[in-house]
């Protein structure tokens, strides 16, 4: 199955809890923006990831809408989720508890990049 900004995205509010589109806290602007700036981060930590599945280096296409597919396996989903999640925290980090869960999820970033 592809990985489209969409799916990331809809992943990463339900994590935020930010599902209701009269309340919302991130914009989809800044979620698009921080798809793209994850896949680079992903493919800065993992070569791999610029990897086809016939052994081809690809190029990473930086998306313009959510609904664009991603450049990168699928099997990076889940760190690109929450490396999203870190960046809509530390967006928000002007107090204790923000920064708190930033540096949370950074961490799963960090980690789930490395076993992905």
């Amino acid at each position: 199955m592809s990985m489209t900004g969409q799916n990331v995205v809809d992943r990463v509010r339900e994590i935020l809890n930010d599902q209701d589109e009269a309340s919302r806290d991130w914009e989809d602007s800044d979620l698009l923006r921080w798809v793209n700036d994850g896949v680079k981060a992903i493919c800065g930590l993992r070569n791999d990831a610029l990897l086809a599945s016939d052994g081809t280096l690809t190029t990473v296409t930086e998306l313009t809408a959510l609904s664009g597919t991603i450049s990168i396996p699928d099997k990076f989903r889940v760190p690109l989720t929450w490396y999203i999640v870190w960046m809509a925290f530390a967006s928000e980090a002007g107090d204790k508890r923000d920064a708190a869960r930033a540096a949370d999820a950074k961490q799963a970033f960090m980690d789930l990049v490395r076993i992905a």
